[in-house]
């Protein structure tokens, strides 16, 4: 029999304060290798059980979960995990379901760096399950771990978005959404996951949380981690345990001053200006058919509505990693707002078409033979349009606002996406009253240059007072610092493309009566004109949306 340790009491009597005691106390431990020998050496193990020192012995029981308990003391980020993970699951080359960052602080005399390993928390409320349009999520309701359903993803990238931790990671080769599952597998057959078993100083292992106690603990955000999100929002339940007192004081995160710029996504940047505008025209349309003399506006205000409102919804589509499976989109509509944007937005184009084509039946009555009469009114098939894409463009502001990012919150989203549904109401109205020589709406079309110009000083506002304030979050004041920063020249030609196009042309067209009257081509080059410089100010917007957007995470590495 081997003999036992020696210890020396003159040096460890004081405890781990003394540098060299604790590394001999440490050294003292016996690695899992070890005490599986003596265990098996005493009969200590079950018979024909398996040896289970980094994970319980039982399965969760009723109100119970497995989850993540971290020993802080323990992790030197060698990323060991890291590469367990990734090799053991095959990920991709910019894959990483578990991460490694950093938090320091303390005080010169003691300085601090302490490293964080972190994956998915199996959350109690997932916020990528409960925003997931084609329920491509579930938390196994034995195990508390939450899967990802590779088979049923659409690629929308929504949980991207909703998840405060950055866990799901987008594989575009697959065009799917793909995140730690615990490798339940393995813990299936009794197995501890990669990542605990890589770790060379057992900083990583699997205990079984009572989910009562983890949703109180998690409802007062308790987390000894500097800059990690808030833990009321999803109620995670990873454990991090220190023996030491250091979360008590000043520290933060190592990236901390890091200002990424966010994920463009170029064609949500195209669908939700493009369905605002389309939505707006569609309200004047509404508005112009309930005049007995403005049929050919509402004709033409439709068709304008159909074309920007087609090109965007097809923009949306290049947006999923599987645009063949988008049907699955609605399968969330109970509680994702991804999934009521779709069955808006799915319900207003055919409104809106149907709408559209008896409108332009009632200016050209011989352009098509229908066999069948119209069954309403022309205004109320406009009117219910106008709802539905109102009604779009208010899910898709919920979308963002719903997210932890505080650029995104209310009330900043709901107005810059309702004012560039004003705008696209008055700049369609101009341009159909400089076309055909009439007042949509029964409201002259100076006066609908004169709202253009309204709506978009409303918006510059609303954009200057984030873009220049100085806000005390944190997060939040990431996004003015990129914006006079980094993206200053970006953010410039969105002003100058916003004043030319939203205020100094429609402004000229108000002011300019002689500019309407005979044929009115001059008001009309000008309209066309100042609807583009517009349009492409909008663009501009809603790509600054994007990625001037700082977003919630838990501590990365050196910035």
């Amino acid at each position: 029999m081997a003999p036992e340790p020696v210890i020396l009491p003159s040096i460890l009597e004081d405890g781990p304060a003394d540098l060299v005691g604790q590394l001999l106390r440490e050294q003292q431990d016996m690695s899992a290798v070890d005490r599986f020998a003596r265990a098996h050496d005493a009969c200590a193990l079950k018979p024909g059980g398996i040896y289970r020192d980094l994970m319980p012995v039982t399965a969760p029981a009723r109100g119970q979960q497995y989850a993540f308990e971290v020993d802080l003391d323990a992790c030197t980020g060698c990323k060991a995990c890291v590469a367990g993970c990734h090799s053991l699951n095959g990920l991709g080359d910019n894959e990483a379901w578990r991460k490694v960052g950093a938090i320091h602080g303390g005080n010169p005399a003691l300085p601090m760096l302490q490293h964080v390993t972190t994956a998915c928390h199996h959350c109690l409320e997932p916020a990528c399950m409960l925003g997931c349009p084609a329920k491509a999520y579930e938390k196994d309701p034995q195990t508390g771990i939450v899967r990802h359903l590779d088979d049923q993803c659409i690629g929308c990238r929504y949980c991207e978005l909703t998840c405060p931790y950055e866990v799901p990671q987008f594989n575009a080769v697959l065009g799917i959404v793909r995140k730690c599952d615990m490798c339940s597998q393995r813990l299936g057959a009794g197995e501890a996951p990669a990542c605990v078993q890589s770790c060379p100083n057992e900083a990583i292992r699997i205990v079984v949380v009572d989910q009562q106690a983890a949703k109180k603990a998690a409802a007062v955000n308790f987390m000894p981690i500097a800059g990690a999100p808030d833990t009321s929002h999803t109620l995670p339940t990873t454990r991090y345990r220190t023996r030491k007192s250091w979360w008590r004081e000043e520290i933060a995160r190592v990236d901390q001053g890091a200002l990424p710029l966010g994920e463009a996504h170029p064609p949500l940047t195209a669908m939700l200006v493009l369905t605002q505008i389309s939505a707006g025209a569609t309200v004047a349309a509404a508005a112009a058919a309930r005049m007995p003399t403005d049929s050919a506006s509402a004709a033409l205000l439709a068709v304008f509505a159909i074309l920007a409102g087609a090109a965007g919804m097809v923009a949306a589509t290049l947006h999923l990693g599987r645009p063949l499976y988008a049907f699955r989109a609605v399968l969330g509509w109970r509680r994702s707002w991804l999934s009521r944007e779709v069955i808006a937005f799915g319900a207003y184009m055919p409104a809106l078409s149907g709408a559209a084509f008896f409108a332009v039946l009632e200016v050209w009555p011989g352009l098509v033979i229908v066999p069948f009469p119209i069954p309403f009114p022309l205004e109320r098939l406009l009117g219910a349009a106008a709802l539905l894409g109102l009604a779009g463009v208010a899910c898709s502001a919920c979308i963002y606002m719903v997210t932890p990012r505080p650029a995104w919150a209310h009330p900043r989203t709901a107005g810059k996406f309702l004012l560039t549904t004003w705008g696209g109401c008055c700049a369609a109205s101009a341009i159909a009253a400089a076309f055909l020589g009439n007042t949509p709406a029964g409201i002259n079309p100076r006066v609908w240059c004169a709202l253009w110009v309204a709506g978009t000083v409303a918006k510059f506002i609303l954009e200057g007072w984030l873009q220049f304030s100085r806000p005390q979050n944190a997060l939040l004041a990431k996004t003015p610092r990129l914006l006079q920063g980094r993206l200053h020249l970006l953010a410039g030609r969105r002003w100058m493309l916003g004043a030319f196009g939203g205020v100094a042309l429609p402004l000229l067209l108000a002011l300019g009566a002689d500019l309407w009257s005979g044929p009115a081509l001059g008001a009309a080059f000008l309209a066309l004109l100042a609807f583009f410089l517009w349009a492409a100010g909008e663009f501009a917007e809603r790509h600054l949306f994007f990625i001037a957007t700082a977003h919630t995470s838990m501590p990365g590495g050196t910035p």
